[in-house]
């Protein structure tokens, strides 16, 4: 988990990990379906009973689904305090938690979570929780699975769950795709064009948009599809760019990736774009936009960045790193000028 109150994260495969209270996150890059299966995991149907808006949820047991040990019939879980003013006691879930983490000594000993059961929050499990439903409790009972099985039916099974209208399935189809290369190597054009107008779909969940952005990237990095670039491109300019102080933001991480994606490509983005992400209230983002500048249009990163500096209502974080960033560019210029040879 990242600390602090910005929302952009350093993704691998554009995962966006939820800023929380202590909560559990996938050791590794597993889908989220090989991930529920851990054997310190468990997975029950619940009911809400109690909510404090400090990070605990209290939950009565109705049903186990997975786990060595059966779930208590009572339990509390240390979640993520956005989060739970979004649920309401009385109504059922599907919840996966877990009760140990590894220690921070002996990385390869678990020891139990010093403030008790946690929600997991892992790639497509963003948090690990879904409204009960048959089709929730069928997609979170782990089930054996060897790569050998994997036919066009998963891929297609796969695909038909990015248009659900519920973003917390999107998130896990996404995980699912992005995270198994054998699912990968089934993709059709017209699969890949059903993957562009998901990631390019402003009604999707971002997060989902940013692992399947960042993902289908990297798959065709030897050969790029034609429509990463483009969709990037779009997503920057789309986006407000700001809004990301907020615990629950996810499009600060879209926003991350889509910069990322570029800037490996060395693709170009419209300048008057870039400018206003140097204004955004995210510092992470406001550099990425100046990196780029300084990519393309170079003489133009300084006059950009006094400009942002001229706003009435800059972030006030942004501004302090704007001022630490101009100091630090003309520390950099003065040392071309002096290496520079005479004449």
């Amino acid at each position: 988990m990242i600390a602090g109150h910005r929302r952009v994260s350093l993704l691998c495969f554009g995962l966006l990990l939820a800023q929380s209270a202590p909560a559990v996150h996938a050791k590794a890059l597993q889908p989220p379906s090989e991930w529920l299966d851990a054997a310190t995991n468990n997975t029950i149907v619940a009911e809400v009973i109690g909510i404090d808006l400090g990070g605990k949820l209290s939950l009565k047991k109705l049903a186990d689904i997975h786990g060595q040990k059966a779930a208590p019939s009572e339990l509390t879980l240390t979640t993520p305090p956005w989060l739970l003013t979004k649920l309401s006691p009385g109504q059922r879930y599907v919840i996966a938690y877990t009760a140990y983490t590894r220690s921070a000594v002996k990385p390869k000993t678990l020891v139990a979570i010093p403030t008790g059961p946690t929600l997991l929050i892992g790639p497509g499990l963003e948090p690990a929780l879904f409204l009960d439903s048959p089709n929730a409790r069928k997609l979170l009972t782990p089930t054996p699975r060897k790569i050998v099985d994997v036919s066009r039916t998963d891929l297609d099974f796969v695909l038909a769950g990015l248009a659900s209208d519920d973003g917390q399935y999107q998130n896990y189809f996404a995980a699912e795709l992005a995270l198994r290369p054998e699912l990968q190597a089934l993709l059709t054009a017209t699969d890949d064009a059903q993957i562009s107008a998901f990631v390019r779909n402003p009604q999707a969940h971002p997060s989902a948009r940013a692992l399947l952005l960042r993902s289908m990237a990297q798959r065709s990095a030897s050969a790029p599809l034609p429509w990463i670039d483009a969709a990037a491109s779009d997503i920057l300019d789309a986006l407000s760019e700001t809004g990301h102080q907020r615990a629950d933001d996810f499009n600060a991480a879209l926003a991350n990736t889509a910069f990322s994606v570029l800037q490996g490509h060395k693709a170009s983005i419209a300048l008057p774009t870039l400018a206003r992400w140097i204004g955004s209230d995210s510092p992470p983002l406001a550099e990425q936009a100046l990196l780029m500048i300084r990519q393309q249009a170079p003489k133009q990163e300084r006059p950009l960045a006094e400009a942002a500096l001229s706003l009435s209502l800059l972030d006030a974080d942004t501004r302090t790193f704007l001022h630490d960033h101009l100091r630090r560019l003309t520390v950099m210029e003065e040392a071309l000028r002096t290496a520079a040879p005479d004449g």
